[in-house]
């Protein structure tokens, strides 16, 4: 009496297994997220803006390079640049959002310097970017 040896799965079957189970994974993890975003009880559709004006902030991006140089928005300028046009978003009623980044060379004297006219100008919030060296 001759006793068959028990079959094994195959190789190619057993490398298909983990790939079925995250598919299905991903299959109930996007059901899921789909609905968290629930829709209201009936559609609106907002009428459309006569003033064609955005509700974004203006901003100004001013960089400093280590020998002092300023940049605004891309442009070279001055601090008094730079200050004037901050004066005309106040002056229109506009919010400015102001972000300052210096070069990690540059002398601190006219960073604060800067900052310190826009404190002088009534603007009371300035984004320095740092670099974390943790």
């Amino acid at each position: 009496m001759t006793i068959a040896p028990a079959r094994t799965r195959s190789q190619s079957e057993q490398n298909v297994v983990p790939l079925v189970n995250i598919v299905f994974l991903l299959l109930i993890f996007f059901m899921l997220a789909g609905r968290i975003a629930a829709s209201g009880p009936f559609p609106v559709q907002p009428p459309p803006s006569t003033s064609g004006g955005d509700l974004q902030p203006a901003e100004l991006k001013i960089l400093v390079a280590a020998d002092g140089r300023l940049a605004l928005n891309g442009a070279p300028a001055t601090a008094e640049t730079a200050l004037e046009h901050v004066r005309a978003g106040i002056a229109s009623d506009r919010a400015v959002r102001i972000t300052v980044k210096a070069d990690g060379a540059a002398a601190s004297g006219p960073v604060l310097g800067l900052l310190d006219r826009f404190k002088k100008a009534g603007i009371r919030r300035v984004v320095l970017i740092v670099e974390d060296t943790r």
